[in-house]
């Protein structure tokens, strides 16, 4: 990471025994990315940043550094949850310091408001939602988590606690979450285009056949990286994977060559206003 565009925050941990915790974070996280270990510490590294781990007497030291609030944040939650999952009762109190240190937002978090839904075809409806701030999902991945606030009652967005793990609303407020990819973006007119293939009575099914104009949901994300520069491209999937390959062959330079595959469940199925667009490319 370049040092110029890395934030940093660092936390201190008392715990009965900081060398054991330190053990179970490295074989938890060796899964997720490089563990180096060196005496009475490791080095975490993975894709959204680097951990800095070392077991002291009575303590565990931390220092995180990522490139980015997003990332910074996503790594500070994770450590934080694991740590209290793997205290088998100990209290963790966690407090950092240094960038960020006193978020109370969850950073890739977004308020949305619906302001149009229609059926692109029998199984596949677009949900089109106004966003201040719709450069925020041009870049990271095409991904977005929906958060969908029960029907009838006013949304309660999940927060940030003092340890940076996510806090999320619980009972009558508890959220419906479900993963989709943003279709389109218009900067112009502040907007995203979300499509979402209609399975049965489904919780995303039901919100987006019933989505009216003012209705709010969250996002998170942007997720799932970015698209990786190539001469050629196979892109392949069912109809749950063609908003996705969708918007991938659409952004595609005009030197690149793609063979595209797409399953769908019958005639009706088929976009033919994407299909001649994209064969016109």
């Amino acid at each position: 990471m370049a040092d110029d565009n890395v934030l940093r925050a660092t936390a201190r941990v008392t715990l009965a025994d900081p060398a054991g915790m330190l053990d179970r974070l490295c074989d938890h996280f060796a899964s997720h990315g490089s563990v180096t270990r060196r005496a009475g510490g490791a080095r975490l590294d993975g894709l959204f940043g680097a951990v800095e781990l070392d077991a002291e007497t009575g303590e565990l030291r931390i220092a995180v550094a990522s490139p980015g609030e997003s990332y910074l944040f996503v790594v500070k939650s994770s450590v934080a949850e694991h740590l209290v999952e793997f205290a088998e009762g100990e209290t963790i109190r966690l407090g950092w310091q240094g960038d960020a240190a006193s978020e109370t937002r969850i950073p890739y978090f977004r308020e949305v408001v619906v302001r149009g839904a229609r059926d692109i075809t029998p199984a596949m409806r677009r949900i089109t939602v106004a966003c201040d701030d719709p450069g925020h999902f041009t870049s990271g991945g095409l991904h977005v988590r929906v958060l969908i606030p029960p029907h009838g009652r006013t949304p309660v967005w999940p927060n940030v606690g003092p340890d940076s793990r996510v806090v999320w609303p619980e009972g009558e407020d508890a959220l419906a979450k479900r993963t989709y990819t943003i279709r389109s973006i218009d900067h112009a007119r502040g907007e995203l285009d979300i499509d979402v293939v209609l399975h049965d009575d489904s919780v995303g099914s039901v919100w987006a056949r019933d989505a009216q104009a003012g209705d709010r949901i969250g996002l998170l994300g942007p997720g799932g990286g970015d698209v990786v520069p190539a001469d050629w491209y196979l892109l392949c999937g069912d109809e749950t994977a063609l908003p996705a390959i969708a918007r991938i062959a659409e952004a595609l330079p005009s030197s690149a060559r793609a063979s595209i595959v797409i399953e769908v469940a019958d005639a009706a199925e088929q976009q033919e206003t994407l299909l001649q667009r994209l064969l016109s490319r």
